[in-house]
């Protein structure tokens, strides 16, 4: 039953495609913690890329207040919708960017553009539901919205663009390659 560890052929041990993958989307959610720069990357970009949900919320916040008692923000159309559009749009952004960048694993490409046909998908319902009724929609947008910060965080960890570097490491680059060119000519 265990598919995900490495099984022996003729041609010697390889690594199954279901095995390949689990560990790639393992390693993808689970390194960038140890990365302070990255979890702070993700923090600032998650808040300033939902800046039309927070306007929307303090939009609906200011209507309620002057009603006996005051409405639910929640309630709001337009909070919906720009939460709708924040999660179709950082969902579906991040699965292409995996589609066109990643080039090594086919599997991965496919599971995220099986992804991304879930967030049309969502994205739809959530909408034809709420416009049925007020609050029918926001399980699917919930689902949505925490599926399109999952997908930012695998598509965008790279570990080398926000690994810091140790003070410890020479600044020249290699020290173990020999200079270009020749000391001939030279007295040392």
């Amino acid at each position: 039953m265990r598919f995900w560890k490495k099984r022996k052929t003729n041609e010697g041990p390889s690594a199954s495609e279901w095995g390949v993958l689990v560990r790639s989307l393992l390693r993808r959610l689970l390194l960038p913690f140890c990365q302070p720069a990255y979890v702070f990357f993700f923090v600032v970009s998650m808040i300033i890329g939902a800046t039309g949900i927070w306007v929307s919320i303090a939009e609906a916040w200011i209507s309620t207040q002057g009603q006996t008692p005051p409405g639910s923000i929640w309630a709001d159309p337009s909070v919906f919708k720009s939460i709708l559009t924040f999660f179709a749009g950082l969902g579906s952004l991040s699965c292409i960017q995996v589609i066109v960048v990643e080039d090594k694993q086919k599997n991965l490409r496919a599971l995220l553009s099986l992804l991304l046909i879930t967030f049309i998908i969502l994205a739809v319902v959530a909408a034809l539901l709420e416009n049925r009724g007020s609050g029918e929609g926001y399980p699917f947008l919930a689902t949505g919205t925490a599926l399109a910060i999952v997908t930012w965080w695998l598509a965008n960890w790279d570990d080398e663009k926000y690994s810091q570097n140790s003070s410890l490491d020479p600044l020249g680059g290699d020290t173990e390659t020999a200079p270009a060119g020749d000391t001939e000519g030279y007295a040392l």
